[in-house]
């Protein structure tokens, strides 16, 4: 079975203490906090604030609204 993703482009914004959560906010503004476990690379908080690429499952990014 494959596993289908899909790219997103967002700032990040905070990280769960425990590194479990990350939160997001998109280009419309909307926030979304989404599980470390489900994101294929998180870039280094040196980009933050600035929008970075996500990989991120199809079904999650469904889930949350982001596609």
């Amino acid at each position: 079975m494959k596993d289908d993703s899909v790219t997103i482009w967002c700032c990040l914004l905070s990280e769960d203490p425990s590194g479990s959560a990350i939160e997001i906010e998109m280009e419309a503004g909307t926030k979304h906090w989404l599980p470390t476990s489900q994101i294929g690379h998180i870039p280094d908080a040196v980009h933050w604030p600035r929008p970075v690429p996500l990989i991120v499952p199809d079904w999650l990014a469904k889930q949350e609204g982001l596609i």
